[in-house]
């Protein structure tokens, strides 16, 4: 069982690549995952999968991040594991949505590739360094 994990579920082909780019760059033990989509999501948390903290898209087809949202909080096996919404919205209606559904964070995905790099500075030094979580 890995340590710390996250998994990141993105269906945009260049922001996985931004996001892979800018987590890779870290000096860091934590892993990162990807899932395609929503439902590739799931499936990993369904089949017992627990990772240290979860970032999603919201636009994606088939589920979405929204629906993956309300059911990682909706399940008493996940509902403790961070979720950080990554989205290019920066609609105050989704915005109130994921909280509503119990996002942990939401943050709007920057325009150039040093804006990536600063979320994954910023998730590796808060969520992964100074959160502490229980026990999966």
């Amino acid at each position: 069982m890995r340590k710390q994990w996250v998994l990141i579920v993105e269906d945009d082909k260049l922001d996985r690549f931004l996001i892979e780019h800018a987590f890779k760059k870290l000096d860091t033990s934590v892993e990162f995952d990807f899932a395609h989509d929503a439902e590739s999501a799931w499936e990993t948390l369904e089949n017992g999968n627990r990772p240290t903290l979860i970032v999603t898209d919201l636009n994606m087809p088939g589920i979405g991040g929204m629906e993956l949202l309300s059911r990682i909080k909706r399940s008493d096996q996940l509902k403790t594991i961070p979720t950080i919404v990554f989205s290019t919205s920066s609609d105050d209606a989704d915005l109130r949505e994921a909280y509503n559904r119990f996002a942990n964070s939401y943050v709007v995905k920057p325009g150039d590739a040093g804006g990536y790099s600063r979320f994954a500075e910023r998730v590796n030094a808060y969520w992964m360094q100074e959160n502490r979580y229980p026990c999966h």
